[in-house]
């Protein structure tokens, strides 16, 4: 196995036809949303503890490759049939959810991630709800999965950074996460600047809506 500055693998064959998505993450991304800033692992092995212990919501089985700086996570894309399940599912827990009927909506929005567990909006409208019914743990728990998904969530941050600091007391991670809220908004206009004018240093006047 090479050193962790180069290309190491975790690999469970998949005899499946299903075809495999990815998650590609910067390492210290990986790590972003532990509350607590504990020292953070290095060697590849204890990477690889840390991905199957907090992405086992994932569809199983799933492969983990460490190259250079980033960590890509493989899992078995969900199936055609149960994922147009989830969406219909997920529509009617929107519903739900707007006609003010959250323990409903919840319910729906488990069934919906049985199917599809890779379905992000759908983890975080499960978050929403939790917190319509005053359930402070569970949208916390299910709102760091949104952002183990996808760390540019600029607005799952805040709300869990809103979450920590109203809820649970707890300025310092409180503020971190807000942080965290407020780079992502900033990289998405990077972004927005660098596709719609060619450069960030282009001149562009055109608004990106953030």
């Amino acid at each position: 196995m090479e050193a962790a500055s180069g290309k190491c693998s975790s690999y469970t064959p998949v005899y499946a036809l299903n075809p495999m998505k990815e998650i590609r993450l910067k390492i210290s991304d990986l790590f972003e949303i532990d509350p607590q800033t504990a020292e953070r692992p290095k060697e590849f092995a204890a990477i690889i503890e840390y991905v199957l212990k907090h992405y086992g919501f994932l569809p199983k089985p799933i492969a983990v490759t460490v190259e250079k700086d980033e960590v890509v996570i493989s899992y078995p894309e969900e199936p055609d049939a149960k994922r147009e399940e989830a969406a219909r599912l997920a529509a009617r827990g929107v519903k739900r959810a707007g006609e003010g009927q959250y323990e409903k909506a919840i319910g729906i929005y488990k069934r919906v991630l049985e199917l599809q567990p890779s379905f992000h909006a759908a983890r975080r409208d499960l978050a929403m709800a939790y917190m319509e019914l005053g359930d402070v743990e569970n949208a916390t728990n299910h709102l760091i999965e949104v952002l183990r998904l996808d760390p540019k969530d600029a607005w799952s941050w805040v709300v869990l950074g809103n979450l920590y600091i109203r809820e649970k007391g707890d300025l310092e991670t409180g503020e971190k996460f807000l942080a965290c809220g407020r780079r992502s908004i900033s990289s998405c206009r990077r972004h927005a600047y660098t596709v719609l004018c060619g450069s960030e240093d282009a001149g562009c006047s055109v608004a990106t809506g953030f």
